[in-house]
């Protein structure tokens, strides 16, 4: 989750293939980030260290102090995007909802 959540940060639109259809890598780490967050507040029971996951996904974070300006300007830009994309997809599910209510 670390290797995955770096790539989030440095190239969030970079095309990875391990899924059936090819996705962004930002859209992979949002689904595994997902999954491991619910199975770990849910107790899950899978033999998944949903845990060591997210501890993984979240020593990115720690790692940044140790960077040169220029990477860590690169890890900003990176997630500006992310959120700015989550925030984009929540509005459009929340709209397509609202319009098929009606």
């Amino acid at each position: 989750m670390g290797l995955l959540s770096a790539a989030m940060l440095l190239d969030p639109f970079s095309i990875t293939y391990e899924m059936i259809i090819p996705v962004p890598v930002m859209v992979k780490g949002w689904m595994f980030l997902f999954a491991d967050i619910k199975g770990f507040l849910g107790g899950e029971s899978d033999g998944t260290s949903h845990l060591a996951h997210l501890c993984g996904f979240i020593s990115i974070a720690a790692l940044v102090y140790f960077l040169s300006d220029k990477d860590k300007k690169m890890i900003n830009t990176g997630l500006v995007i992310n959120i700015l994309s989550f925030m984009a997809f929540l509005f459009l599910r929340s709209w397509m909802f609202h319009v098929s209510l009606h």
